[in-house]
């Protein structure tokens, strides 16, 4: 048979169903398989594309919105009531919210509102001035009732340029769950506050006052910080806490468990030979002009305050004699309480120097000491006190 009269039909022997395969069948089963297998792939690839694409604005806040709460203090004076607004946001079911410290701060009621309209009254559980951050707990009606919650994220996985959603009540809570979009325009910066060093997301997405302790949310609708601030005098300069730096704290906040030990301590981190000026609660790094020789110190808003003698008046200067986390107050129900007095510098705890750097400051450091720690441990701290140093040691009680 010459090669122009083979045929493509199968061959069959006897009775056997034993089938050769041609060519041109062949052929026709691989191509099969690739299409197969390209078909899985873009299937694949289509689901990877569902699961991990970027989220819309609208589909950030629609997951996101009924999670967010809108907070109202209300302070007694001799003049009225003096009404504050802040945000916040629900970070576990039973619920538990976070916001700023300085939303919640003084002697004051708390009430949160849920987007579903409902109204409570918040208890206080936690709260740090130096990180600014504080947990709220609510109570509902229903006790098998589920909030609505946030997923957390990490600031450090934003790049510049990357879209964030910020949710809260700017100015008064008729005007709560505004959303407003923008980028991220720094990821990290670093700014020493309060004598130490605090870290912050810069994004230029509008926010004001009654932002503060709400939520910006990244591309994948996770809550990557807390906005603490809007930058005086700068258009499009909002910072956030951002969310990493106090999830531990957060939590251990959340955590009411007895067993879990505080310092009780009151105070800030501090540099040795750096100058500071405290009014208050605050404490500021001192900054001189080369020029002028004029003293300056930035404040909560990172506004330029400038150190005149009407100003210095209402405070004290002070040059730290050690690094180290210098005590403004110590709680009754410290174990520190009679060995710790006002003025010294706490140099070392547990065993460990405390340090001050881009990556750490005192305070954080024995934040996370403790976070190790139990109610009852014995730990030793070191401390300078006119120029002298101590050490002690004292047993770490359970949180109030």
């Amino acid at each position: 048979m010459s090669k122009k009269e083979m045929s493509n039909e199968p061959i069959y022997y006897g009775n056997s169903d034993f089938t050769i395969v041609t060519p041109k069948n062949r052929f026709l089963k691989v191509y099969a398989i690739v299409l197969t297998f390209i078909l899985l792939l873009a299937i694949a690839g289509g689901v990877v594309y569902l699961i991990f694409r970027p989220l819309t604005p609208a589909e950030v806040i629609n997951k996101n919105a009924s999670a967010v709460v809108a907070i109202e203090t209300h302070a007694y004076t001799g003049e009225g009531i003096l009404v504050g607004t802040g945000s916040g946001f629900i970070v576990d079911e039973s619920g538990y919210i976070v916001t700023n410290e300085h939303v919640v701060d003084g002697d004051c009621s708390v009430s949160v509102y849920t987007k579903d309209g409902k109204e409570y009254s918040a208890r206080i559980v936690g709260a740090d001035k130096y990180y600014d951050v504080a947990v709220l707990k609510i109570f509902s009606d229903d006790e098998k009732y589920k909030f609505p919650t946030v997923k957390l994220g990490k600031a450090t996985d934003l790049t510049v340029g990357e879209h964030i959603v910020a949710i809260g009540t700017p100015q008064e809570r008729a005007y709560g769950w505004t959303s407003t979009v923008g980028i991220v325009s720094s990821a990290i910066r670093n700014f020493i506050e309060y004598g130490g060093v605090k870290r912050y997301v810069q994004f230029d997405a509008a926010v004001n006052g009654g932002n503060s302790g709400g939520p910006i949310f990244d591309s994948k609708g996770r809550v990557v910080g807390i906005v603490e601030k809007k930058v005086v005098d700068n258009e499009g300069m909002g910072l956030a806490i951002p969310i990493e730096t106090v999830k531990e704290l957060i939590f251990s906040f959340i955590d009411e468990d007895r067993s879990k030990p505080q310092f009780g301590v009151v105070g800030w981190s501090v540099v040795k030979d750096t100058e500071y000026f405290t009014s208050g609660s605050n404490n500021y790094e001192l900054y001189t002009d080369e020029e002028t020789g004029i003293k300056y110190f930035l404040d909560e808003n990172l506004s330029i305050v400038e150190l005149t003698d009407d100003v210095a008046v209402n405070g004290e200067v002070f040059i730290s004699a050690a690094t180290g986390f210098k005590v403004s107050s110590v709680m009754k129900t410290s174990g520190a309480y009679g060995i710790l007095e006002v003025g010294d510098i706490v140099t070392g705890f547990d065993g460990i120097e405390l340090l001050y750097d881009d990556e750490n400051s005192p305070y954080s450091m024995i934040i996370e000491i403790l976070a190790s720690k139990k109610a009852g441990d014995i730990v030793e701290i070191v401390f300078v006190r006119n120029g002298e140093t101590f050490t002690e040691s004292i047993k770490l009680t359970p949180k109030n």
